[in-house]
Order: structure tokens, then sequence, then C-alpha cells
């Protein structure tokens, strides 16, 4: 009896794997760019014209952001070598593997689209690399929460939902992006399909964060507390003005800077995340 009254011996605090703000820009321009083009390929495969416009300006710019995320992840790795050496071999059972090659594949589909796009080839040909580059895309977007829960790190172990986190995030900041092109470009009719559609994703990415604020370990919360501004910019900048601002807009700029606060707000919430195990090990 007296044994059950005893408190639980806290979890073992391992330690904290070298990631700092270049993994958070990595985690930022991955999901950013392999949602801008699953939102570009389906514009541009099922959307009428001005919606096809938005899809091929959006092509154009997600190679310049995998190659972005390219020198983040060389720069993530510590030894430029180690992400070459990482490409000589192909490991099904290591999520990092797989994740580097994935990238690496995607990011070349990205840069024959872009390829295509600019040069004014065949469009028969865009659609091919966008159907053959989706399901890179998608994988991009839902890797890095897999492979961060599938970690023995506090925080991360328990958040089974951080995969359907970043899948969503990666869909929620390719409409966003598409919204500031449509927008910009003055398509007002792609502009209302895209921010019906965000609204949307808005939702659901609000969801996603409610479950991961469920699967919260006291390692989390400890990171929360030694991160209240980025938790507040993520919850206010990230979520909550943006829906207000979208759901009453009247313009090109509101929309623009709802766009402008998602991103914020999502590198915010990817800050908080990325450094929950060295909180961890300090407050340990």
């Amino acid at each position: 009896m007296a044994e059950a009254m005893m408190p639980a011996a806290p979890p073992i605090v391992t330690k904290p794997v070298p990631w700092h703000w270049w993994v958070t820009f990595d985690l930022f321009f991955a999901t950013m760019g392999g949602g801008l083009f699953s939102v570009a390929t389906i514009l541009h495969l099922v959307g009428h014209p001005e919606e096809q416009a938005v899809a091929r300006i959006a092509f154009l710019i997600t190679f310049p952001i995998m190659a972005v995320d390219l020198v983040c992840l060389v720069f993530d790795l510590g030894d430029p070598w180690r992400f070459m050496n990482m490409m000589r071999v192909f490991k099904p059972g290591s999520p990092m593997s797989v994740g580097v090659w994935t990238i690496s594949i995607f990011s070349v589909l990205a840069f024959c689209a872009f390829v295509i796009v600019g040069l004014g080839l065949p469009i028969v040909l865009l659609s091919i690399v966008g159907i053959a580059g989706l399901p890179f895309a998608l994988m991009v977007g839902i890797y890095k929460g897999v492979l961060f829960s599938t970690t023995a790190q506090p925080g991360w172990r328990t958040m089974r939902w951080l995969g359907a986190f970043f899948s969503i995030s990666a869909g929620l900041l390719g409409v966003a992006v598409a919204l500031v092109i449509a927008a910009m470009s003055g398509l007002p009719a792609a502009a209302t399909t895209l921010r019906q559609s965000l609204l949307i994703m808005i939702v659901l990415y609000f969801g996603t964060v409610l479950l991961l604020e469920r699967d919260a370990d006291e390692w989390t919360r400890v990171a929360r507390r030694h991160s209240r501004f980025s938790v507040w910019l993520a919850a206010l900048g990230g979520i909550v003005i943006p829906l207000l601002v979208i759901t009453f807009s009247t313009g090109r700029l509101e929309e623009d800077c709802a766009a402008v606060l998602l991103i914020v707000g999502a590198i915010a919430i990817r800050h908080v995340l990325v450094f929950i195990p060295h909180r961890a090990t300090a407050e340990n």
C-alpha cells in the first residue's frame, strides 16, 4: 500500500539532439514547400483558368523555397558531407534516411516544374511532374512529425499527432501563400476559393493543436513556460487573429496580413517544438 502511494519516478531525460534554429527553419520551409506544391498541383489539375494561373506562379516559388530548405538541412547535420553520405545509401527502416531521400527527390521534381513553367514548355509536362511530385510533397509535409514522435526525446515521444499536425500545417501554409499570390495578381475568383479553403485549414490546424495539447507531458509544459512569447505568438498570430481577419476580410491588404501572421505563427510554434528537449534538460 505504501509503495502504491509513492510518487512515480520522473521520466528519464535523454541528451537533447543538437538541433536549434536551423531545424526550426528547416521544418518551416519543408512544410511550406510541400504544401505549396500540393496546392499548386490540385489547382493546376482541377482549377479554373484563374486558379491555374496561381498554380503556375506557385510552381515557380516552390523550388526556391526547397533550395533554402536544403541549405537549412545541410546545416542541420553539422557537416555538409554528412548529407552526401546519407545520399549514398537508402535505409527504409530509418526515418532520417527516408526523409533525406524524400526531400531530395521532391526538390528535383520541384526544379522540373520550375523549369517547365519558366521556359513555357508544354502544359502536359507540368501535369505529369505535378502528379509525380504530389506523393513526395505530402511525405515532405508529414515525415518530420513522424521523425520527432519516434524519438526518445521528452515531449516529442508523447506527441502521437505530430505527423498530422505538420501535414495540416503544410496545407495551411500552401493555401496561405497561394492566397497571397491570387490577391497580388488581381485574381478575385481564385482568391475567393482560396480564402474559403484557408478558413477550413485554420480550423483543422486548430484541431491538431488541441490534439497535441492533449498529448502534452510535463516536459512540454516546462518548455511552454520558458517560451511564453513564442506560445502566444503561435496561438494569437498563427490561429486566432488570421481566422478573424480572413473571416471579415474586405480586400487584399487584410489577406496579405493574415498570411504573414500565419507564417510568423508557424515559425513560432516550430521554435517551441524544437526546443522542448533542451528546456526539459535544463529544467532537470
